[in-house]
């Protein structure tokens, strides 16, 4: 199941790569009983941080719009920023403008992040206005997502993962369906 800044883009690939996997984004519908179905779930404080940080990106303005729509009560943290490049020239620095290599990282996700104090300003006023709504996919809670939509209960999983030990849970359940050798892809070096 696809539970968003819980190793997501991780699990569609070593699904894909190795099982034969979908990625399933809701509740299974009754053909998909058959299959083995697995989550992976994170620490709920620090994917708040990762799913802030994915809203806040994904809302940045692309072409003088932003890319989601933002309610207006919630567009506090980046009316000031011109593009993602601002952004990231306030997390990353001179680095931010170095060219990047085709199929190599970036080089501001391979070293941590480094604020002045801006970076925790913007997340404080979006928490000072977020109610909980979820006006971008990346903020919805992990519980609801592994629920079903009609009567709330938890959908069935065969295994529930953590991120913190993602390769490991990938060779456990590469053992557990008879597939050797499983290869976990590496996200960021340095989550934001």
């Amino acid at each position: 199941y696809h539970v968003r800044k819980s190793g997501s883009s991780t699990g569609r690939e070593v699904a894909a790569k190795h099982f034969q996997g979908i990625d399933n984004q809701r509740c299974p519908k009754p053909k998909d009983k058959d299959k083995y179905k697995v989550a992976f779930v994170r620490n709920p404080i620090t994917r708040f941080f990762a799913q802030y940080e994915e809203t806040f990106v994904r809302t940045l303005r692309k072409h003088g719009k932003p890319t989601v729509k933002v309610p207006s009560k919630f567009d506090v943290y980046h009316r000031d920023l011109k593009d993602y490049k601002d952004y990231e020239y306030i997390f990353c620095g001179e680095d931010s403008r170095s060219p990047r290599e085709r199929g190599k990282p970036k080089p501001c996700d391979q070293k941590p992040t480094v604020d002045h104090g801006e970076l925790a300003r913007r997340f404080e006023r979006f928490l000072d206005v977020w109610d909980g709504t979820v006006f971008e996919a990346h903020l919805a809670m992990q519980a609801p997502i592994l629920s079903r939509r009609d009567n709330g209960l938890p959908i069935e999983v065969n295994f529930v993962g953590d991120t913190k030990h993602t390769k490991e849970h990938w060779e456990e359940i590469g053992r557990r369906r008879g597939v050797p050798d499983v290869k976990v892809i590496r996200g960021r070096a340095y989550p934001r």
